[in-house]
């Protein structure tokens, strides 16, 4: 099996954490090891290194990835001329595959940002995934999460019949619901997160995303011809692999799973991943409080933070930005992002 890791990811949503030139999945935010480098070692009882490809979007980000993972093959480090979403990602990744000769092989595609708490379940799933295709090599497979508890920021899975075991039909796509709804998909024991895991075979996706989005070929195309790739890039629509390919695609089905996951796309996803549960502060850093509860603090500056009255809040300092938000308002960095990028002063920060 070969193994496509998306790392080009900005990941805005932990701003200032998360920078374009370094971001989250390239920081280490848990136990010394940054969330790429914990993908990649959750994967290498798959896969030894040189199966291991790895996809990001810039200069810096290629820099950092040689430094942090030093036995991955230099040209398995491969750089887009800029980020164009995930149908674009995977589109290079598969191309690439294909011109190394490695057509008829299963590749499965992972995120470099997810926590995963089961990485054993998520072996076992890989491994069900691939012995499923070497039979069905038209078939698509993505990986379902079962849900814990009534999320509204993810999409839905709705599985149909079982047609080999823990092997589903996938009856429907749902974005992301009203807690109301998403309660209904909890009781119901039907639906499953989309956890954006995917395994199929290498020339199979290719051939879908060329019937699906044919606009994407040009990426194939550049990387057969060994070609422009700025042109090829500058012909596709920004759009998710999700959009483009799956959920349009009859072949597609879907193996839940539970791995212990979760998302850790914006500060809320993060300080709820650190309370296991509770509802303490998270402290990270030198801080000082008084009435302050159920909050996200961390400080990578020289100051101190102090705290008076504070309840539900994330406080983030990296020394040259402080961010201050309600956590119910976390999700909603994108519109400060957008007045950064557009201004002069501050574009340096992002």
């Amino acid at each position: 099996m070969k193994i496509i890791i998306l790392a080009g990811g900005s990941g805005t949503r932990l701003w200032p954490l998360s920078r374009e030139q370094k971001p989250k999945q390239l920081i280490p935010l848990f136990e010394g090891k940054s969330l790429l480098q914990e993908t990649v070692d959750r994967v290498r009882p798959l896969a030894p290194v040189s199966d291991i490809y790895l996809i990001v979007s810039n200069d810096f980000q290629v820099s950092e990835v040689h430094a942090q993972l030093p036995n991955i093959p230099e040209e398995n480090i491969l750089q887009e001329p800029m980020a164009k979403n995930t149908a674009a990602a995977i589109c290079y990744g598969a191309a690439t595959l294909a011109t190394r000769g490695h057509s008829r092989e299963t590749m499965a595609v992972l995120s470099a940002d997810h926590i995963i708490k089961n990485p054993e379940a998520l072996l076992t799933a890989l491994r069900e995934a691939e012995q499923f295709i070497q039979s069905n090599n038209n078939r698509l497979v993505i990986i379902g999460i079962a849900p814990t508890y009534a999320e509204t920021g993810y999409g839905y899975i709705e599985r149909g019949e079982e047609i080999v075991p823990n092997v589903h039909n996938v009856t429907a796509f749902h974005e992301k619901p009203s807690k109301e709804i998403a309660e209904q998909y909890i009781q119901g024991g039907q639906h499953l997160w989309n956890a954006g895991i995917f395994i199929w075979n290498v020339s199979n996706i290719l051939e879908r995303l060329h019937l699906h989005s044919p606009l994407h070929k040009s990426i194939t195309d550049a990387v057969l011809n060994n070609d422009d790739m700025t042109a090829a890039y500058d012909a596709v629509p920004n759009i998710a692999i999700d959009r483009a390919v799956v959920e349009k695609d009859k072949n597609l089905v879907v193996i839940p799973i539970d791995l212990g996951w979760r998302d850790i796309g914006h500060w809320r996803a993060l300080k709820e991943h650190l309370q296991e549960g509770s509802r303490d502060n998270i402290i990270i850093g030198p801080h000082a409080g008084v009435n302050t509860k159920n909050c996200l603090i961390i400080n990578k500056g020289d100051r101190l933070i102090a705290t008076v009255g504070l309840e539900g809040f994330v406080v983030v300092d990296t020394g040259d930005v402080l961010l201050v938000c309600p956590e119910d308002q976390a999700q909603e960095l994108r519109p400060l992002i957008d007045d950064l990028k557009n201004g002069k002063s501050f574009k340096h920060l992002l």
